[in-house]
């Protein structure tokens, strides 16, 4: 087998085998607009907010169809526009106009749910990145009882790859990552109000590539588990999240008094490389 990295990081050069077995028809081509125009977005609920890193609000005009993302150095950058061929299977993206520095957010609202996530990063610049994530939803539920639930959704995310050399930050990258994502609750008494516990899957680059056996294909990541944490009794929870060389942790929120979805976001870092991503599931 001939491998050939293309912009691929010595964090995936190790994950290689599992960034395509070959030319079969299932392997991922590169196609960076495949979910263009995807985006699902509205105004941000404010009932119920988190916000992690350097973000400490955003804030969505759809009469003007931007994001304005408040905290240090963000405020300084301008107003996020929309940039619909950046769309990540569901979550709308933006990017700064003003600014020294590139930013990208990914974000999704989910008005029959409440539920909204979203996530902003920058390349390394001068040994540095900015980025944080954000949770909202319209209401705070309580959560139900004896009943075990299976969602299911979308995934997005955006990863850091490369770092500058100095002032030369060419090999410095934010790459979009999508994905899929499942996960199991549990309301059962036998646990102070819940727990939960899941898996993002199939997490594909839309941005890297590699050249196996002269094809062409999108890098694979491998699962990242969502291990197993408790539910409090107004549906937030956080754990720890990893696999493939990379961990950190995830935060998220249920939505209704039936737990009917769920939305979340996570941080990990491993070989070098920093991902933060988000998801909304609903009821299987």
């Amino acid at each position: 087998m001939k491998i050939k990295a293309l912009m691929v990081s010595a964090a995936c050069v190790s994950l290689l085998a599992a960034c395509g077995g070959g030319s079969d028809d299932s392997s991922p081509r590169p196609d960076p607009e495949r979910f263009a125009g995807s985006g699902q977005i509205g105004v941000i609920p404010t009932a119920d907010q988190r916000f992690s890193g350097d973000v400490q609000s955003m804030l969505y005009d759809p009469s003007t169809d931007t994001l304005t993302i408040l905290g240090d150095p963000f405020a300084s950058d301008g107003e996020f526009v929309r940039v619909p061929e950046k769309d990540v299977r569901g979550f709308a993206a933006f990017e700064n106009e003003g600014g020294t520095r590139r930013y990208t957010a990914l974000v999704r609202t989910d008005s029959l749910s409440g539920l909204s996530a979203g996530v902003v990063g920058t390349p390394v610049r001068f040994n540095n990145e900015f980025g944080g994530t954000m949770l909202a939803r319209a209401d705070t539920p309580t959560v139900p009882l004896n009943v075990e639930l299976t969602h299911v959704g979308s995934y997005a995310g955006i990863r850091n790859v490369g770092r500058n050399v100095g002032d030369d930050d060419s090999n410095s990258f934010l790459h979009r990552v999508e994905g899929q994502v499942r996960i199991n609750l549990d309301f059962f008494d036998d646990r102070p109000a819940g727990a939960i516990e899941g898996v993002i899957f199939d997490r594909i680059s839309m941005d890297q590539t590699v050249e196996i056996d002269d094809d062409l294909l999108n890098v694979i990541y491998e699962d990242i588990v969502l291990e197993f944490t408790d539910i409090d009794s107004q549906g937030r929870f956080s754990g720890i999240a990893a696999g493939g060389g990379i961990s950190g942790t995830y935060a998220g929120v249920t939505s209704d008094d039936q737990a009917s979805a769920t939305a979340g976001v996570i941080e990990m870092q491993g070989g070098g490389e920093l991902e933060r991503g988000a998801f909304i599931t609903q009821t299987e």
